[in-house]
C-alpha cells in the first residue's frame, strides 16, 4: 500500500506542467457607421453630476427629432434589451470662470 501511494505521488511530480493557449488579437480601426442607419438609438446613463437630466432631455430630443413629418428615430431602453443600431453616452462637466472686466 505504502509502495502504491508513493508510485502515484512521483508520477504526479513527474507530469508536464499544463500550459493556456493563446489568442493574440490585433488592434484595427473601428468601422465606420453610416448615420443614415442609425434609427433605433438607446441613451444609457451620462456620468457627472448632471448627468441624468442631460440623459434624459437628450432622450427627450432625439425622440422628438423629425423627417418628413414622421419620427426619424426610436428610442430604445437600454435595459429591454430589445436591439439597437446605437448608444449614447457620456460624461457632463461644468466649469465657471468669472469674465475679465
Amino acid at each position: 500500500m505504502l509502495l502504491r501511494s508513493l508510485c502515484a505521488a512521483a508520477s504526479l511530480c513527474l507530469t508536464a506542467p499544463a500550459a493556456a493557449e493563446t489568442l493574440t488579437i490585433t488592434g484595427s480601426d473601428p468601422a465606420t457607421a453610416n448615420v443614415n442607419d442609425l434609427l433605433r438609438l438607446s441613451v444609457e446613463r451620462f456620468q457627472g453630476e448632471d448627468g441624468a437630466a442631460l440623459a434624459q432631455q437628450l432622450e427627450v430630443e432625439l425622440g422628438n427629432a423629425q423627417y418628413d413629418g414622421r419620427a426619424y428615430y426610436r428610442i430604445v431602453a437600454p435595459e429591454s434589451g430589445a436591439p439597437t443600431d446605437g448608444l449614447v453616452t457620456g460624461t457632463t462637466r461644468a466649469s465657471v470662470a468669472p469674465s475679465s472686466p
